[in-house]
């Protein structure tokens, strides 16, 4: 089970940048989040776990101090997250399967 904790604004954005051979690279919005893994912990501790976590990360003073930082709190659910780290893996999977990258 996962526990969501913060994300970074709208993520990083990054503008274009023209590269050496002529082509230009577009970059998009890299998001980061993180969250806890608690593996094997029974469902009802994950979910009032879950359930303190998100009131923290709903309170104003929190989320304007976090905001200077340039980060966004939010909540969300286990299941919400894990969605996220699955849907991230398959994206930058296919990234590098496409840059042509290798492990040495």
């Amino acid at each position: 089970m996962v526990c969501p904790l913060l994300t970074t604004q709208e993520g990083d954005r990054y503008e274009d940048e023209a590269l050496a051979d002529g082509h230009t690279a577009r970059s998009g919005i890299c998001r980061r989040r993180r969250g806890r893994r608690i593996p094997g912990a029974p469902k009802a501790i994950v979910a009032r776990l879950n359930a303190e976590i998100n009131k923290v990360l709903a309170l104003p003073a929190l989320k304007e101090k976090y905001a200077t930082i340039g980060y966004e709190l939010v909540g969300g659910t286990p299941q919400q997250f894990d969605a996220f780290v699955k849907s991230e893996i398959a994206k930058w999977a296919e990234v590098v399967r496409r840059s042509g990258a290798k492990l040495n």
